[in-house]
């Protein structure tokens, strides 16, 4: 062979290589933005009502979610149920939201937007999102600070160092307390007909009239009306409770609705057992109503929240 020939091959095969690297750079390339305009949780979204595990981890904790019989609960946060509006907004968020741009990497990326792998020692940690379906991971994803621009999060896949810009709502607590239905206990202030405390008790004619006593006193209930509406708790256990209870409020609304709370100090704390009845004349309504949510207080411990247990420990009906 000729030297001439020889350039002609030289030249044949370094045109090869070049076509090859070239193809093999377009992949990857190709392959780090093929999942822009798509979705985060993708195989979550695929498998839907199968998903069945979420476990959310932080430097300050972490908390595992289950599904159990249609209903999210909180695994370490006793396994009682999560709060109805803060699990929806999540999973709206889990089947929505998608990668919206790519951010340039370089070795202080992860520290600029806390995407560092989530523990205790690590300031620039962010949050690690895993879902799973029988116990299969599905999707893992850790998500770091909030952008600028409002709704929109700093995002990457574990073990992935490719950086994303994506919307979606990711403010989320990170201890299990913090999952936990609440409030536990939503009577309407103009709904509450009387109100019973040991042997004390105040009553009313209507919805617009005062609380008398017993005595024909007129009885200021503001503050314990207030806590009924809206009762708080920081912790919940399955479990039945021992022992005579501190007191018990009687709660009986003009609809025959009525809610029975009984109070225990258990280690300084004021927890509570809460069981949901009728009186002897109820509506329908009620009868349904009770029968649709006795299931979220039946063998159930709740410890109040320190804002609202001195009220429910020390309110006089006098």
């Amino acid at each position: 062979m000729n030297k001439k020939n020889w350039l002609v091959l030289f030249g044949i095969i370094f045109a090869f290589f070049v076509i090859a690297v070239f193809a093999i750079w377009f992949r990857q390339k190709s392959n780090n933005n093929d999942v822009q305009g798509k979705l985060v949780f993708a195989a979550t979204y695929n498998e839907g009502s199968k998903v069945d595990k979420i476990i959310i981890s932080a430097k300050e904790g972490n908390v595992i979610l289950r599904q159990k019989n249609s209903y999210w609960l909180v695994e370490n946060g006793g396994n009682y149920f999560a709060d109805f509006r803060l699990i929806h907004s999540f999973l709206s968020t889990v089947n929505n939201s998608m990668y919206m741009m790519k951010i340039p990497y370089d070795k202080n990326s992860f520290n600029d937007f806390d995407l560092q792998t989530p523990n205790k020692q690590n300031e620039n940690g962010g949050m690690l999102i895993a879902t799973y379906a029988n116990d299969s991971k599905l999707d893992e994803v850790i998500v770091g600070k909030e952008a600028e621009n409002k709704g929109y999060f700093y995002l990457r896949k574990n073990n992935d160092k490719t950086i994303w810009l994506v919307d979606g709502e990711f403010n989320l607590p990170t201890k299990p307390q913090s999952w936990l239905l609440t409030p536990v206990l939503s009577v309407p202030m103009d709904a509450i007909e009387s109100i019973t405390i040991a042997k004390n008790y105040i009553q009313r004619d209507n919805k617009n009239s005062y609380f008398f006593n017993e005595k024909g006193k007129r009885v200021y209930a503001e503050p314990l009306l207030k806590v009924l509406y809206a009762l708080n708790i920081v912790d919940a256990v399955k479990q039945e409770p021992d022992g005579e209870p501190l007191r018990v409020v009687d709660v009986i609304t003009f609809y025959g609705l009525e809610y029975v709370i009984k109070l225990y100090e258990i280690n300084d704390k004021l927890w509570a057992s809460i069981n949901l009845t009728t009186t002897s004349l109820p509506m329908t309504q009620v009868k349904e109503y009770v029968a649709g949510n006795s299931f979220l207080y039946e063998g159930w411990m709740f410890e109040i929240a320190p804002s609202q247990a001195h009220v429910l420990r020390d309110f006089r009906l006098e």
